[in-house]
Formats: C-alpha cells, structure tokens, sequence
C-alpha cells in the first residue's frame, strides 16, 4: 500500500498538482477546509486506492495539515528541500565541469 507524504517518490509531483488545484492567497480556515483537492489529486493523477487516501488523509492530519491548504503551507518545504538538495548538486557538479573544461 502506498502512503502519499513527502517520502514518496512522487511526493513533488503531488505538490505541484495540488498547488495547481488551491488558489493562491485563498485563506486558511484553520482546518475548516476539507480535503477536496487532496483526495481528487490523489485519486484523478495517482491512482490511489480508497484506503490508500484515507491512510495519506489521517498521515497528513497527524502531521499537522488537516486540510488541503495546510497541505501545503506546512508539508511544502520539503518540496523546497527536496528541490534545494538538486539545485546544490547541480551546481557542484557545473562548477566540476568548468575546472575540467578550463584544463582541456
């Protein structure tokens, strides 16, 4: 069974998706909001069983995002993390490449 969170490999993937779906600057209601857009993403773009929803639904609750904006307000920077960890070796590996390409 697989759990959508940030360890799952398609973690950034859900990310985006979901940001696609919540209009920017909408405000949070401190958990009023329902799920709606976490539960389609996962259904419409992964394929998720209804017990894999509802197992991601109750992780995401238990770590302090009980609704879709929360989502991603609180579990977004791993996305950033995640991305900041490429972007750094991106770099070091361009800055290996200009000291191999200067030597030739």
């Amino acid at each position: 069974m697989q759990l959508m969170n940030p360890e799952h490999p398609k973690w950034t993937e859900f990310y985006k998706s979901l940001s696609r779906m919540w209009p920017e600057g909408l405000p949070c209601m401190d958990g009023e909001h329902i799920m709606n857009a976490v539960e389609v993403t996962l259904i419409d773009d992964f394929g998720f069983t209804p017990e894999e929803i509802t197992a991601s639904l109750e992780w995401f609750k238990s770590h302090g995002a009980p609704c879709d904006c929360q989502v991603l307000m609180k579990l977004g920077p791993a996305v950033m993390e995640s991305l900041g960890g490429i972007m750094a070796w991106l770099s070091k590996l361009n800055a290996r490449l200009d000291i191999v390409e200067k030597e030739s």
